[in-house]
């Protein structure tokens, strides 16, 4: 194998696996999590050498009145959640700090992550 299989298939593999790991938390949450109202606070601009990303900062009250400010984990090259937005999120009682966006453009863009992964797996195991 050459290091560009190698590359394509290294990251295939983390892209199927975070798109599975968000469903995976999404459901667990979604059963166990405590619902809340997130707000867009800031959304930073981070420029790379071959492109440039979004990341938007929420912030939201937890059950014990503390306020929590995250920067979500995941950036795009459009922004997606724009600044003074409100989302709706699921947070772990036990880690506020893990927690999902319960948004409908967090759903399919996780979908269309874990669906491009497995063509592209797909693809690489025929081409092999």
């Amino acid at each position: 194998m050459d290091i560009e299989t190698i590359i394509n298939l290294f990251f295939s593999l983390i892209f199927g696996y975070e798109s599975f790991n968000y469903f995976i938390r999404y459901f667990y949450l979604r059963k166990n999590g405590i619902n809340t109202i997130a707000n867009v606070v800031d959304v930073e601009f981070v420029e790379t050498s071959i492109s440039h990303v979004y990341y938007s900062t929420i912030s939201f009250k937890l059950l014990t009145g503390e306020v929590l400010k995250q920067k979500l984990k995941i950036g795009f090259s459009l922004v997606i959640f724009k600044m003074y937005t409100t989302l709706r999120i699921i947070y772990s009682e036990k880690n506020p700090n893990n927690f999902v966006v319960d948004d409908y453009r967090a759903k399919i863009i996780s979908i269309i992550f874990f669906i491009a992964s497995i063509i592209h797996l797909y693809f690489f195991i025929i081409y092999l």
